[in-house]
């Protein structure tokens, strides 16, 4: 579960996708992943703090600026993201979660930006976290790519926190919470 409280209070539940829109969403998502440390209210993953007890909780993010591996095949990808995770993902289930079964010696350049995002949310996936933050999932996709990362997205069973600017897009998630203003919550 993602439990944020202060200025701006709501959970996420496992199985739960919850978009958040306005100002300050990447400042949350960057708390919540445990990237940035909040400096008022709490942010909790699993009832961790995913900032000062990182070994407590694993929190997978993607952000709207995927991956960069160029010319490297996904099978090169994957084995370099399972080697640093401590309970990695067979190669199988991460190119089936991409839907590129029997493409591993694909280049990245090659892929489809559907592909590349389904393939970099896969990669996040590898460690098997205990939750996700996704900074825009549909970002520069077509309508049948985006329906494809919100399929994933949706199947996963872990909390997952959405940053969507589109309100189309935010519609899409289980539950959408309003920022109205910056999030002092999260301010440096």
């Amino acid at each position: 579960m993602i439990e944020v409280s202060g200025p701006v209070a709501f959970t996420v539940r496992a199985g739960e996708v919850v978009a958040v829109c306005g100002r300050g969403t990447t400042a949350l998502l960057e708390a919540v992943s445990g990237d940035r440390l909040p400096a008022r209210g709490r942010v909790a993953v699993g009832g961790s703090d995913p900032y000062r007890q990182r070994a407590g909780v694993s929190v997978g993010a993607l952000w709207a600026d995927g991956g960069l591996y160029g010319d490297l095949a996904l099978e090169e990808i994957i084995g370099a993201w399972r080697r640093w995770a401590s309970r990695p993902l067979d190669r199988d289930t991460v190119t089936a979660l991409a839907a590129l079964e029997g493409r591993e010696c694909v280049p990245y350049s090659r892929l489809t930006s559907g592909e590349r995002r389904r393939f970099d949310l896969a990669l996040v996936l590898v460690s098997q976290p205990d939750a996700l933050v996704i900074d825009e999932p549909a970002t520069g996709l077509d309508p049948q790519e985006a329906r494809e990362v919100w399929r994933l997205v949706k199947s996963l069973g872990i909390p997952v926190l959405v940053a969507a600017r589109c309100p189309a897009e935010a519609l899409k998630a289980d539950r959408v919470v309003l920022l109205d203003s910056p999030v002092d919550l999260l301010a440096a």
